[in-house]
């Protein structure tokens, strides 16, 4: 058997429903027969191949830090030959704990083999407040074009507002150029078709990375699964 969802919660849930359909009369056969029939969810890990060797997960629906780490953990699966593109964007509406999860995101990505890792949003900041593997690669992006790229090290004090005991950032979306930007990085690395590739674009809703899936799939005539 071979689900086409990916990740360690697909097989979960897949057990789970098996074995209430076994409660009402279905048989683990029929069940197993009806298992490449189920699709992802659109913009959760959903894989498309971009040419041989290459694959895009989208999971730009939604970031949490239980859904990150998960997500995380498949790509370290991958082989050691395949290089690992990663598109982090900010995980929202965690309060308090916002920078202590981030940096808990960005010390599991400096365990992972050499990658390219892209953070997008002021909160994943925190990347490059951790130091990298050996042979990664770390830009990061504030989400508003500035010029400034890979540069950054910081929000700067204009796009937060301080309040007792949190830090509430002013912008949450991704414009049109820094997704640009990316979308370029990203087509540099995939120019090399001898390498396998494999680019993993996660970020909350409100960050609209969508649009740097939509901009790798257009131009191959791929269309996107929205919800």
């Amino acid at each position: 058997m071979a689900l086409k969802i990916p990740g360690r919660a697909a097989v979960a849930n897949f057990t789970c429903a098996a074995a209430l359909c076994s409660q009402l009369g279905m048989s683990l056969e029929e069940c197993v027969d009806l298992s490449p029939s189920l699709e992802p969810t659109p913009q959760r890990l959903v894989p498309y191949e971009l040419r041989p060797g290459a694959l895009l997960l989208d999971d730009s629906y939604n970031s949490s830090p239980a859904s990150t780490q998960e997500a995380l953990e498949l790509i370290a699966q991958l082989p050691s030959s395949t290089r690992r593109i990663l598109v982090l964007g900010d995980m929202l509406e965690l309060g308090k704990y916002e920078t202590m999860l981030h940096r808990q995101v960005a010390t599991q990505v400096s365990r992972l083999p050499p990658s390219l890792v892209l953070g997008v949003g002021p909160r994943m900041a925190a990347l490059k407040e951790t130091p990298p593997a050996e042979g990664t690669e770390v830009l990061w992006f504030r989400g508003i074009d500035d010029g400034i790229g890979s540069q950054a090290t910081a929000p700067s004090s204009e796009s937060v507002e301080r309040e007792p005991g949190r830090i509430r950032y002013r912008q949450e979306m991704v414009d049109e150029p820094t997704a640009e930007r990316i979308v370029e990085r990203i087509e540099a690395e995939l120019a090399d078709e001898r390498k396998e590739v494999v680019v993993l674009v996660k970020g909350s809703r409100a960050l609209h990375l969508e649009r740097v899936v939509q901009g790798i799939l257009a131009p191959r005539g791929i269309e996107e699964r929205m919800l």
